[in-house]
């Protein structure tokens, strides 16, 4: 009988033992660790990084009229893929990212490898990816470049003249010399740069002023006929974020980790599988704008052509008012069809940067499989060598040229001179710190 009784209570066991362990197996919400770091250096510095907060990017939603100074100067930049992240990001990716590509043995390295994927992020890459809104020839320096890396210095005069509003200025410290611009002293459309540069091209926590080196970054952007490589700025201040350390002597000091949107993006476009669970910061709108970013004087302005606009609808009192303007109820189809019409406008926005994504994409695979037919497959059919395949195929370029902008010169490539990486530049360009 004691026999019996053990051989029947064996089975119960290992069952019960079986299902705890399914249980166990199937609650647990983590991604595996296998191979998520190239070596135990790479996973030391993500045990590091892993509980720094992240900068993150803003998206811009403008209609047009509603502020076409910074929207026209982004159309003009051909920086709308800048201006239009992910709205959400993969933070468990960021962070792989960002740990894996650190390196005591080579820190000049621009390339991760993120769950068995290479993603690089030096200029050429970046300008690929934002549309190369840039196009150089090798050697050639954007405005923004030349200037710091000659011995003209800036007018700072010039400078405070084109951000600040009348009558304000920099900061200055006890000799005199120039420290910084507060936001409060900004005119609206500086302010509205500033927000937009401060997450999607120069990320820092520190929000409320620009130092000097920022100052003239902002200011070559409000220039009309100056440029800023944005795909070499961009490049370098990733690379910051990969070398950052934090001041172990500063209690306070805290590490941050920038552009989480556009490196899950990278990362997606590599083929690496993301979940974008975590949101960017809001939206730069009309009325983000007109709550945090307009000065009083702008304001003022504004208000004094829409009072003079109303007083000239409005009927005189000893005029008699006329049949259209007796019958109240017919403005309100007019608002409707102008709503309407804004969403129209909105719609076909989306649906031309959506075609102008796939054309790219077509463009880079008919260029690969060419490419890949002129090395591999030999036969009697003359093939054309990739030049010539590329001039036959009279590509316009990467993204439209708008209306005083500039975009890719005839018989550049889709990614024209950004082979030029600007590794030689990329230490002229320091922004300093927070």
């Amino acid at each position: 009988m004691a026999r019996t009784k053990t051989t029947a209570k064996h089975p119960v066991i290992e069952t019960n033992k079986g299902k705890r362990r399914r249980r166990a197996s199937s609650s647990s919400p983590e991604r595996p660790i296998i191979n998520r770091f190239r070596d135990p250096e790479r996973e030391e510095r993500y045990e590091k990084i892993k509980n720094w907060v992240f900068i993150k990017e803003r998206k811009v939603v403008l209609l047009p009229d509603e502020y076409d100074p910074f929207l026209n100067g982004l159309i003009r930049r051909n920086w709308m893929k800048l201006a239009d992240p992910l709205p959400k990001f993969d933070p468990e990716i960021v962070r792989e990212f960002y740990a894996n590509a650190y390196s005591e043995d080579n820190p000049g390295e621009k390339r991760s490898k993120v769950r068995g994927r290479w993603v690089n992020y030096d200029r050429a890459a970046i300008s690929e990816f934002l549309g190369n809104p840039l196009p150089l020839q090798p050697g050639q320096r954007c405005d923004f470049t030349t200037r710091r890396r000659s011995h003209e210095p800036y007018d700072e005069n010039e400078v405070a003249l084109l951000i600040c509003a009348a009558n304000r200025s920099y900061q200055v410290g006890p000799t005199g010399n120039p420290l910084r611009i507060l936001r409060g002293d900004m005119k609206t459309l500086a302010q509205v740069w500033t927000t937009f540069l401060l997450a999607n091209i120069v990320p820092i926590g520190h929000v409320s002023d620009l130092n000097v080196p920022r100052c003239h970054l902002l200011y070559c952007i409000m220039r009309e006929d100056l440029t800023a490589d944005v795909a070499t700025i961009i490049s370098k201040e990733i690379h910051k974020f990969v070398r950052y350390e934090v001041n172990t002597r500063n209690d306070k000091a805290k590490g941050a980790l920038g552009f989480p949107a556009l490196i899950t993006a990278l990362c997606q476009e590599q083929g690496v599988e993301v979940e974008l669970t975590e949101n960017i910061r809001p939206s730069i709108t009309k009325r983000f704008i007109e709550h945090f970013c307009t000065h009083p004087e702008d304001l003022e302005q504004l208000e004094e052509p829409q009072l003079d606009q109303q007083a000239e609808d409005q009927p005189a009192e000893d005029q008699p008012a006329t049949e259209e303007q007796q019958t109240g109820p017919t403005q309100q189809p007019q608002l409707n069809m102008n709503n309407e019409l804004l969403e129209q406008m909105r719609y076909l926005r989306l649906q031309m940067e959506h075609t102008h994504q796939q054309n790219a994409s077509i463009h880079r695979g008919q260029l690969h499989l060419q490419e890949y037919l002129y090395q591999n497959v030999r036969g009697p059919y003359p093939g054309m060598t990739p030049p010539e395949f590329f001039t036959y195929l009279q590509w316009p370029g990467d993204s439209p040229i708008f209306p005083g902008g500039s975009g890719p010169a005839a018989g550049e490539g889709p990614s024209g001179a950004a082979d030029a990486d600007g590794a030689d530049i990329d230490d002229e360009i320091d922004f300093g710190g927070d």
